[in-house]
């Protein structure tokens, strides 16, 4: 049974859960090699489509319509896959030093807090960059989910008109066909690169947990807790953006 109000097993439900956040963001970037096979597949006859419409007397209202349907879902899904692939702010936990070094100085020039409960302050600061960390990357996490999800749906109903262009094309000018090849290879998406290594990032076990936590553990005051943002990183960013907040309230 796990113990919810122990704020030690707090911690390393939250560390998990960011840990599942980052695998799962690089998991959700990663299925924009099936819509890319759809894009490839358009791509290969959509400029002929648009000539043959430009070019023609003899186009019927139903190519027309038919055409612009095509180009409007296809145009929605790549706006779409440009949301899913445009780099976003991750967080991230500072560095360890920065809670026993930085956070515990600031603690210990307070004098409303007692030496034996700085370590206790600690942890709550700690705690709560965690959470707010897990929330950060949990919300946009489920936004790039909801963009891969229309730029899929939306990339998958554009076949239906497209292939219907293509037949009504192929129909009036069949010397106009030309042959089209589409190769898998390129859109392999590997999956190596989305697989962590758990044994090097190990979380504690029940019993080291317990281990740490005491009985006579005092009661936090909040107006005393130092608040710290986690560090939020861009994908291709070299420096993270510094906490906002390292004062208390």
């Amino acid at each position: 049974m796990i113990d919810f109000t122990d704020k030690n097993k707090q911690i390393e439900l939250n560390i998990e859960r960011l840990k599942e956040e980052s695998e799962r963001y690089l998991e959700i970037k990663s299925r924009i090699g099936m819509i890319s096979i759809f894009y490839t597949f358009f791509a290969a006859y959509t400029i002929q489509l648009i000539k043959y419409a430009l070019c023609s007397n003899k186009l019927g209202i139903f190519y027309i319509i038919t055409l612009f349907l095509f180009l409007g879902l296809f145009a929605s899904s790549v706006i779409f896959s440009i949301l899913l692939l445009l780099p976003k702010e991750i967080a991230h936990k500072e560095l360890p030093k920065i809670f026993y070094k930085d956070v515990y100085s600031n603690y210990k020039n307070n004098k409303n807090i007692k030496e034996s409960d700085i370590k206790y302050y600690i942890r709550e600061t700690y705690k709560e960059q965690i959470e707010k960390a897990v929330e950060h990357n949990y919300k946009l996490n489920n936004k790039k989910s909801k963009y891969h999800y229309y730029a899929f749906t939306l990339a998958l109903s554009a076949i239906i008109p497209y292939l219907l262009c293509v037949g009504i094309k192929i129909t009036k000018s069949p010397d106009d066909i030309q042959k089209i090849e589409i190769t898998n290879s390129s859109f392999e998406i590997k999956n190596d690169t989305l697989l962590l290594n758990r044994k090097d990032n190990k979380m504690p076990t029940n019993e080291e947990t317990n281990q740490q936590a005491t009985n006579s553990e005092p009661v936090i005051d909040p107006s005393q807790v130092i608040h710290r943002d986690p560090e939020m990183i861009k994908e291709n960013k070299e420096i993270p953006e510094p906490s906002r907040s390292t004062d208390t309230d």
